[in-house]
């Protein structure tokens, strides 16, 4: 499996402005802490066994608060929702591997002109729009 990245989600947090308490400081430094993405479940998990105390609830609240800041994404995976650190304020897409679930982020925007095409041409007016492309990746795939 590729190497674990860490970021400091808590540094970027402060940065944005967010107002954190104990508990949902704790809860970030479990996700930093994770370094790959994560179900809702996996970090339940985490949470019970790093930092005892914090509430289901506190858990939850911090994973919907970190998403409408934009430091976590959620992306489909095998019919589940995981959750990715993301630091990067562009729109970007994800390269996801189904074997190891490694997301790379894709930067460039190539479908912006086809998602303006489509919708235009079925009378939408668009808001926005998410792209990602699902297969095994070179890591995977050599092993």
């Amino acid at each position: 499996m590729p190497e674990r990245r860490r970021i400091d989600l808590l540094r970027l947090a402060e940065e944005r402005g967010l107002r954190l308490g104990a508990s949902r400081t704790l809860v970030i430094d479990v996700i930093d802490r994770m370094g790959r993405p994560f179900t809702a479940g996996d970090l339940l998990e985490a949470v019970d066994r790093e930092a005892r105390g914090v509430g289901r609830a506190t858990v939850f609240r911090t994973l919907q608060l970190l998403c409408s800041h934009g430091l976590l994404e959620q992306v489909r995976l095998e019919g589940q929702v995981v959750y990715v650190a993301d630091h990067s304020e562009d729109h970007h897409h994800h390269l996801i591997c189904t074997v190891c679930a490694t997301i790379v982020e894709i930067s460039a925007c190539q479908v912006s002109g086809l998602a303006k095409a489509i919708a235009k041409e079925r009378g939408f007016q668009l808001s926005s729009h998410t792209f990602d492309i699902y297969g095994v990746c070179s890591h995977c795939r050599d092993n």
